[in-house]
């Protein structure tokens, strides 16, 4: 009789195996790439910067934990909205797109966010066209094949969760509670993976 220790680790080995021939990375093995993530929304323009520790970034200063991480990168890089700032004009894309990956260790992230905030409603089709750019190129980046269902939830703007390998991936639209006048009606497309 073989030990069930043993048979595991044959079962998971085979696995693993099965998914470096067909393409795909080993589940969860991407998270364990952070800078790999930073950069793989690169060829449509989305440029994280670097995996750092949160607040090392932000110019001249430089903020001291005494416990390690959090971590992250971000696109656009460390900027944050004005308060009570106006949409783009009538000439910009009517939408603005923030990629984020974050985590609380150095050498693992734990959460990838796209999120595609359209301004005005005649830009919908647009923000949705370019979360499903984006979403395509990081799949194809990590080597994990589009859970089904995720993309025909984006048009119909239903809210989508799947439990995959390498954690869950969800897609919803979320209406910010908080707007100054300029910015009602604005809508958030937002995807997420997540251990």
């Amino acid at each position: 009789m073989r030990p069930r220790w043993l048979i595991s680790f044959f079962l998971f080995s085979c696995v693993q195996a099965d998914a470096q021939a067909n393409g795909q990375a080993p589940p969860d093995n991407f998270l364990s790439h952070p800078e790999s993530l930073c950069t793989a929304l690169e060829e449509n323009g989305l440029h994280a910067g670097r995996w750092l520790r949160i607040g090392a970034a932000f110019g001249q200063t430089q903020m001291t934990y005494s416990y390690p991480g959090p971590y992250a990168c971000e696109a656009p890089q460390w900027v944050h909205p004005v308060p009570n700032q106006p949409p783009p004009g009538p000439d910009s894309p009517g939408f603005s797109v923030l990629y984020r990956v974050s985590g609380d260790a150095e050498t693992h992230a734990d959460i990838i966010t796209i999120a595609v905030t359209v301004h005005r409603p005649d830009s919908m089709d647009a923000g949705e066209e370019e979360l499903r750019r984006d979403i395509d190129v990081l799949f194809k980046s990590i080597k994990q094949p589009l859970p089904a269902g995720l993309i025909p939830s984006i048009s119909r703007h239903h809210y989508f969760r799947s439990r995959q390998a390498y954690g869950f991936v969800s897609f919803a639209v979320v209406v910010p509670e908080r707007t100054a006048d300029s910015r009602r009606g604005q809508q958030v497309l937002r995807f997420r993976i997540w251990k």
